[in-house]
């Protein structure tokens, strides 16, 4: 049962407050709010077709036991909490998955909206395209729930919203494409995926190793894996994989990754974090990584769930390789991402390539 707590906390704990809790062993990154905004495009790869665009942007709080203060570890583990969270949300923090460990790990609530875009290769061809990939937006919330601890994070998430012209997505390339670039406008968004309902429901577990002594002001690597899977209407998968950073004074969290699924939004782990340093700390390193996935669904590919529309085959393994960059000074991180995905459906050759940028800050 902790387990489906965990995954649904996030509907019911809607109040926030600053106090600070000194029983928290990382009293600076669990005081900590990050906002993060990701955009990934294949404009940097000079294309524009298949997986065109995608926004997201994730607030994620400050550990809850800083919106309550029990007075002691032994007032956590009775469930005796103050008058900041009413009692059904105290509850529900109390049975949380590894909150027995109160000293080492945080606790946080993450609010994530996003938009993807689909398009086949040629967007000026208005009748539909039987062996390209489908027209196809998606719009979504994804709340989340977030065990963090200096070596070990997992991640439950739900998202939900609507898949099909409900989506916007058709609006906002043509508006991009139109207005703001001067150019023709896409032709083909009369044959998208028709309105659907779409959630998911995922779980990412992430291993953190630092390679080297994790000392402030020096080179240093660390190398970050995770495995999980998704499920839903949306996409179904089990996923691994991993990323290698090495650089100068390299923030102490869990690294950047693509929009996907119960992905990581760069909170620090610990007091020892560059970004949380009372100057104006320099941080810049470079990174390589991959996932992988093997797919039991994906309604971008292979339609709508209930209703006849426009599909194509789905490869069932698919990969991301990429490399980047990143760089933060003091609160801000910024990193740039390149990555190659591998054939996702039938008829297509040669993968695909695009950038993805990343920027967080920590207030």
């Amino acid at each position: 049962m902790k387990k489906l707590y965990a995954a649904f906390v996030f509907l019911c704990l809607a109040v926030t407050a600053n106090a600070q809790d000194s029983l928290i062993k990382n009293g600076k990154a669990a005081s900590s709010d990050t906002l993060t905004l990701k955009w990934e495009n294949d404009v940097f790869a000079g294309t524009d077709k298949w997986y065109t665009n995608g926004m997201q942007v994730a607030w994620t709080l400050a550990d809850v036991r800083t919106w309550d203060t029990p007075l002691s570890s032994e007032d956590w583990a009775q469930d005796r909490f103050s008058s900041k969270l009413p009692s059904w949300a105290q509850f529900l923090v109390s049975t949380l998955p590894f909150s027995e460990d109160y000293e080492n790990n945080l606790y946080r609530v993450s609010f994530n909206i996003g938009q993807n875009m689909y398009a086949p290769e040629n967007i000026d061809i208005a009748t539909p395209q039987p062996t390209q990939r489908p027209w196809a937006g998606w719009l979504y919330l994804a709340p989340s729930f977030i065990v963090q601890g200096e070596n070990r994070m997992d991640v439950f998430e739900l998202s939900f919203g609507v898949v099909g012209s409900y989506s916007g997505a058709e609006a906002a390339q043509k508006f991009i494409h139109k207005d703001i670039l001067g150019g023709h406008e896409p032709m083909g968004w009369s044959n998208q995926l028709a309105n659907e309902f779409a959630f998911n429901l995922s779980w990412q577990r992430y291993w953190r190793f630092v390679l080297t002594e994790e000392t402030k002001r020096t080179f240093g690597a660390d190398f970050v894996g995770n495995a999980g899977f998704t499920a839903g209407n949306v996409y179904v998968y089990g996923n691994a994989g991993f990323m290698l950073r090495a650089g100068y004074n390299i923030p102490h969290d869990y690294g950047t990754s693509l929009i996907r699924s119960a992905g990581t939004y760069a909170n620090p782990v610990d007091d020892g974090d560059p970004r949380l340093s009372d100057g104006m700390d320099l941080s810049i390193y470079g990174f390589v990584g991959t996932q992988q996935y093997i797919m039991g669904r994906n309604i971008f590919l292979q339609g709508n769930t209930f209703a006849n529309s426009a599909s194509i085959g789905m490869k069932n393994w698919v990969g991301d390789f990429n490399g980047g960059v990143g760089m933060s000074l003091g609160p801000v991180l910024t990193t740039f991402t390149m990555n190659w995905r591998s054939n996702e459906f039938d008829g297509e050759s040669g993968g695909q390539w695009f950038g993805a940028v990343d920027i967080s800050v920590l207030f």
